[in-house]
């Protein structure tokens, strides 16, 4: 993913003091700030990276009729007025924070060295417990790995930990008990180098006292921060309701593995329906059984498509069980799944 580097911020703030305020604020974010003489606006207004401008300041620029541009941050110390919203809107202003609201100005000086885009969302869910959810969202990780950055986060706290299902349980770095506290914006790099790493592979395991004990604002603040560091996020969602609603409301897709069993199809259901309320691309990963019930049968029954069928394979147990999935996911079944839902999906 493209990031913003190397930004400059212009500061033009008639107080100061207040402008050395906000020169010590992007010093912290890691941006050089630089105070200018707004009379010199024709010169440094299209090449700056970013623009911080108290009420005072903006109302000048607007009345020289600049163009307007992006990343332009309006401080006031003052009330706002009708006035001053005219002047941000015109200079292209992304916020118009007050300057005693240091935290809003911190974060969005930080937001200035973040990646511009985010990365892909995928959430893979069962319809029962041991469906497959789990396994499905390692071996998409896994294979989409080979060419990208992925990261997998594992939100079902009551599973066990995906890194125990990778064989990776060893590796050095935190887990959801270590990110409870995050506040604000998360750094994308901060949140990749704290993982543990295979290859081009990191993994956010789940442990007690894991996602669903984290806040709201944590939780949105860690996807958020895996979406830009990644150019694709693989979960397994779990099925506790405030996480799993978290992640299907970011999901692209959506994928619902569901055993060939009526009380599988009848689950389900009303998992899809509840899903599809937030998440518009919701499928099916069937897994075909020995009884009567068959694939095209759940689909009706749950009225997705489906978007593979998996089969039932003995090996794949002993294989987890001997920490192996990293390395022999590409002769199970599941790894030929993922590689053809990773074509199908783009």
């Amino acid at each position: 993913m493209e990031a913003v580097s190397g930004v400059d911020v212009v500061v033009v703030l008639d107080d100061a003091r207040d402008g050395a305020a906000v020169l010590r604020l992007a010093a912290v974010a890691g941006v050089a700030g630089h105070h200018v003489a707004l009379g010199d606006a024709p010169q440094w207004w299209r090449r700056a990276g970013a623009v911080v401008v108290d009420d005072v300041s903006a109302r000048r620029l607007a009345g020289v009729r600049l163009p307007r541009r992006d990343r332009v941050l309006v401080v006031t110390t003052a009330e706002v007025t009708n006035a001053t919203w005219r002047d941000a809107l015109r200079l292209g202003a992304d916020q118009l924070v007050a300057l005693g609201d240091e935290a809003k100005v911190a974060e969005w000086l930080a937001r200035l060295g973040e990646p511009s885009t985010a990365g892909r969302l995928l959430c893979c869910m069962s319809a029962r417990g041991g469906a497959g959810a789990s396994t499905l969202a390692a071996a998409l990780a896994l294979a989409a790995a080979d060419d990208r950055d992925v990261l997998l986060m594992d939100a079902d706290h009551h599973g066990g930990g995906i890194d125990y299902l990778l064989g990776v349980e060893s590796v050095g770095g935190a887990r959801w008990p270590e990110v409870l506290d995050t506040s604000g914006l998360l750094p994308a790099a901060a949140l990749a180098d704290a993982l543990p790493a295979a290859g081009r592979l990191r993994v956010l395991a789940a442990r007690a006292g894991g996602p669903g004990e984290v806040s709201h604002q944590a939780l949105d603040a860690v996807i958020e921060a895996g979406m830009r560091g990644h150019r694709l996020v693989v979960t397994d969602a779990g099925r506790d309701g405030r996480v799993s609603r978290a992640l299907t409301a970011y999901a692209e897709v959506t994928l619902l593995v569901v055993p060939c069993e009526v009380r599988a199809a009848v689950a389900a259901v009303s998992l899809a329906h509840e899903v599809a309320s937030r998440c518009s691309d919701v499928r099916l990963v069937v897994r075909p059984g020995r009884g009567d019930l068959r694939p095209d049968d759940v689909a009706t029954a749950v009225g997705q498509p489906v978007a593979a069928l998996w089969p039932w394979e003995r090996r794949l147990d002993a294989v987890v069980e001997a920490g192996t999935f990293c390395r022999s996911w590409r002769r199970s079944r599941v790894g030929a799944v993922a590689l053809s839902l990773l074509a199908e999906l783009g």
